[in-house]
């Protein structure tokens, strides 16, 4: 028997489904086994998602319109907008905001593409749930999304995964991370939540 087939595979190169089935199951481990750096296609991914993020968050105001003249000029530029401007906006002022919280935490040098990577792929959970549901709703009836459980779950599991990506990548202060990466985001989307009703 070949000792090099029966080896296993490093868990930082099992493939992309492995990859995401850590990250949304052991964010601690994920984060531990890799140092995530997003470029290239994955970025372009990443960003294209939290715009279509945004392009939801906008449907509600745009689909007011859609019997309007000129509607589909309306909902082309929304989500044009939304994907090449917003999308790359909350990509990387999100990754800045993510690395000042790094810093708050105790962190001293504290890397940039490292920190937006830890958002993106914490941001990712909530995005991808969010296009989803929405599509899915949308397709079956015209309902608010954002008060959804489910959309509410996934955005407090992405601050437990940005939380743990940063306990395991950078040498914080467990207390200042909890206060930056978990209160602070709760009060946040609870807020939110609360202004929604």
């Amino acid at each position: 028997m070949n000792e090099e087939a029966a080896a296993p595979t490093p868990p930082a190169t099992r493939g992309i489904v492995a990859a995401a089935i850590d990250l949304l199951l052991r964010p601690a481990a994920f984060f531990h086994e890799r140092r995530p750096t997003i470029r290239g296609k994955a970025a372009f991914a990443i960003v294209i998602f939290m715009g279509l993020e945004v392009a939801t968050d906008r449907y509600e105001g745009v689909a007011k319109r859609l019997g309007a003249p000129g509607s589909v000029a309306v909902l082309a530029g929304a989500l044009l907008g939304s994907l090449f401007i917003a999308g790359p906006l909350h990509y990387f002022i999100g990754g800045g905001w993510c690395r000042l919280r790094i810093r708050f935490a105790g962190a001293v040098d504290v890397d940039p593409e490292e920190a937006r990577a830890i958002f993106a792929l914490s941001e990712m959970i909530r995005s991808v749930a969010v296009v989803i549901y929405t599509l899915l709703d949308l397709a079956l009836s015209p309902v608010r999304p954002w008060l959804s459980p489910t959309i509410l779950l996934a955005a407090a599991w992405s601050q437990v995964v940005s939380y743990q990506g940063v306990r395991a990548s950078f040498p914080v202060s467990p207390w200042k991370a909890r206060f930056w990466f978990l209160l602070v985001p709760g009060v946040f989307y609870g807020w939110l939540y609360w202004k929604q009703y």
